[in-house]
């Protein structure tokens, strides 16, 4: 369901919401952490990640008191509902964040179902950050030749390049470490094998918003043909040759 701003922060204002905000590294999940200090005191502690646009995240009360109501809302700068809530238990808020890059205020509000009144106002301040994608081109010397390569991946399905097709996109993907491998052909070397931003073809570090172009350069066999001509011509004469 979509979620929706609560309005019971506008009807009982928490004067001195204990709050401390604080910063670690990615994760797929968030714990607001409350500390009880009295019958009906709640101060929070939330870690700030940085989030990823169409990805799924939780975030979760410790202590659950059937006393207590939890309501929670993500709001844009404007107010406005972003995500999607895809589990909205008292405690328990899995929200997935909007497909497009910003900013997003995820809000929980704590009231006592017996005094009706704001225990708790806790702000998550967090930014959606964009996805990025994966180029995958084939170059081949003599450059137009119609050899397929076959190419496998951790991020999506087999598939096919030549010199000619086009290159494969891999679409959205979670920042992250990525990988590919083409198999080996006969007749042909693989040249090089190099990523636009540096990073080894088996551990592409992309970045969010990033596209990375993996670009692998296969060069054909050449052959070398040995002809005999004698004259008179067609003389039955054999003639040794070696080679390196």
């Amino acid at each position: 369901m979509q979620i929706k701003k609560s309005k019971l922060a506008s009807r009982n204002e928490c004067s001195k919401p204990c709050i401390k905000i604080q910063t670690a590294f990615y994760t797929s999940k968030v714990w607001i952490i409350p500390l009880v200090l009295g019958l009906f005191s709640l101060c929070s502690m939330a870690n700030s990640f940085d989030y990823i646009a169409g990805e799924t995240y939780e975030f979760s009360s410790e202590v659950c008191d059937t006393t207590w109501i939890y309501l929670w809302s993500a709001e844009d700068e404007l107010g406005h509902p972003v995500g999607t809530s895809l589990d909205y238990a008292q405690c328990t808020f899995v929200w997935k964040a909007p497909d497009e890059p910003q900013k997003v205020t995820i809000t929980l509000d704590v009231t006592s179902k017996l005094l009706s009144e704001c225990i708790d106002h806790d702000v998550l301040p967090i930014h959606i950050l964009p996805r990025g994608r994966i180029i995958v081109d084939k170059v081949t010397n003599p450059s137009g030749d119609t050899q397929p390569f076959d190419f496998t991946t951790n991020f999506g399905d087999p598939f096919q390049l030549t010199d000619e097709s086009d290159p494969n996109d891999s679409g959205l993907l979670v920042p992250g470490t990525y990988s590919v491998s083409e198999a080996s052909v006969d007749g042909w070397d693989l040249t090089s094998a190099v990523c636009s931003d540096g990073s080894p073809v088996d551990a592409i570090a992309l970045d969010p918003g990033e596209t990375v172009t993996v670009t692998f350069t296969n060069t054909k066999h050449g052959s070398i043909i040995v002809d005999k001509v004698t004259n008179p011509s067609d003389d039955p004469q054999s003639f040794d040759f070696t080679t390196n």
